[in-house]
């Protein structure tokens, strides 16, 4: 009887004719996919975002895309052992499967194993969509342990999906060797990249630039696992040894505010190191383009993504070797990599810059020349290749470029998609 329910299969139909979902449970930082879904829409525009949780469009990025807000999402966290913050899982509202049966989609893109991946395979279930998963990578903290429950339920899950897409090398073994996803099911394939373009040209106050050059930013969460102490005990190592011509901007904010403030004053670095604390995504251009080199020290890090926004600005990079990402820095040519537990070997790696200024803008200008292969068009081009060959419907390399230059200069018909959730209304945002 449940096999009655099965939608039977549709025939092979044009490529901008598919009906496409993300489902995002959270997109608290979705500003990095958003130059992705301006190009993936021009290919397919009958594409909906669904998410418990969006911070709004960049600048630019309004109306360019369609997003459903579906009401719901909280994190549940679990009691740790001695005070310490436990694990957790996020919920998201079931009525998302209404609104993917409203909009029966060919596709469902998931980026997680999540709550909602459970409604995403009951969708599978009736409508005999296709289910891909968009896998940012994996760590320690993400990987979940042999045995646990979390694991248990990926290993179940992963017999249902169609297609698993990677951004690392990691991430796909991990896949295929301790999920079990079967090898031809995996693609590694880097999906979030950087435009310059999402970032505003223009700010209302002016930067405070620190005087000592040169610039070594980090960007990210300040917690544990970003490993921003290792960074400014390799300070304290060059401060050591005389050497303080340079400067440090640390943006971002987390449960380690306070305690590496603490750490920069107890080191006696302060007058190197600039918190600057949170810093709206869209507002970071002017603080990548003042900086001479990005440092990402994370001791676990599923991918980092802002070190592929650095090196869309054209600069030079120096990055743990336990994060994702550093399958993307060339050994000497736009950076170098590092042991993130050995503050020596990182300080021995600023002193180059340092010492040897010429190399910022050599290896900045190579950072930038390895990220033409890495824009946003060409990762929603093969994105579309990739979910295309699942349904069996092929689009050819001049199709693809036809139907950008025509998306150029039409509008995109996005009220046959809205009307899915809101009829007889205009499109929606937020």
């Amino acid at each position: 009887m449940f096999d009655d329910l099965i939608v039977q299969d549709r025939p092979r139909q044009d490529p901008k004719d598919l009906r496409i979902a993300w489902l995002a449970p959270s997109l608290a930082r979705g500003w990095r996919w958003q130059a992705v879904w301006k190009e993936f829409c021009d290919i397919h525009p009958n594409t909906v975002i669904l998410t418990g949780r969006w911070p709004g469009c960049t600048a630019g990025y309004d109306g360019i895309f369609h997003i459903k807000i579906v009401p719901g999402f909280r994190r549940i966290r679990f009691r740790g052992k001695g005070g310490k913050r436990g694990s957790g899982f996020m919920w998201a509202s079931p009525r998302v499967v209404i609104d993917l049966l409203r909009f029966h989609p060919e596709i469902i893109l998931t980026n997680g194993f999540h709550v909602w991946t459970i409604w995403a395979l009951v969708v599978k279930a009736l409508c005999n969509t296709r289910l891909v998963l968009l896998w940012q990578g994996v760590s320690p903290e993400t990987g979940g342990e042999v045995g646990s429950l979390r694991l248990k339920f990926r290993r179940w899950a992963s017999r249902f999906f169609d297609l698993a897409i990677t951004n690392t090398t990691g991430g796909a073994s991990y896949l295929k060797t301790v999920v079990g996803f079967p090898s031809p099911k995996v693609r590694k394939f880097v999906g979030e990249v950087a435009c310059k373009d999402s970032f505003r040209k223009h700010l209302k106050q002016p930067l405070q630039v620190p005087q000592r050059k040169p610039i070594f930013l980090f960007v990210g969460r300040l917690i544990p696992g970003k490993g921003v102490g290792q960074l400014l005990r390799a300070c304290a190592l060059l401060a050591r040894a005389g050497e303080r011509d340079y400067s440090v901007l640390i943006i971002g904010q987390g449960s380690q505010t306070e305690s590496l403030c603490e750490l920069a004053r107890k080191l006696e670095i302060e007058d190197l190191v600039q918190f600057e604390g949170f810093i709206s995504y869209d507002l970071m251009r002017p603080y990548y383009e003042c900086c001479d080199v990005f440092v990402l020290p994370s001791l676990e890090d599923t991918c980092g993504v802002a070190v592929v926004e650095a090196m869309a600005f054209g600069k030079a990079v120096l990055c743990s070797r336990r994060a994702g990402v550093s399958e993307l820095v060339a050994q000497g040519v736009n950076g170098f990599l590092f042991d993130p537990e050995n503050p020596g070997e990182l300080a021995a790696l600023l002193t180059q810059f340092i010492e040897h200024p010429g190399r910022v803008s050599r290896f900045g200008r190579n950072s930038e020349i390895l990220m033409t292969q890495h824009s946003p068009a060409r990762v929603a081009g093969v994105l579309s290749q990739m979910l295309c060959s699942t349904l069996g419907v092929s689009i050819s390399d001049k199709q693809f470029n036809k139907e950008r230059s025509l998306s150029a200069s039409v509008q995109r018909p996005f009220t046959d998609v809205h009307s899915h959730f809101h009829p007889n209304s205009r499109p929606s945002h937020r």
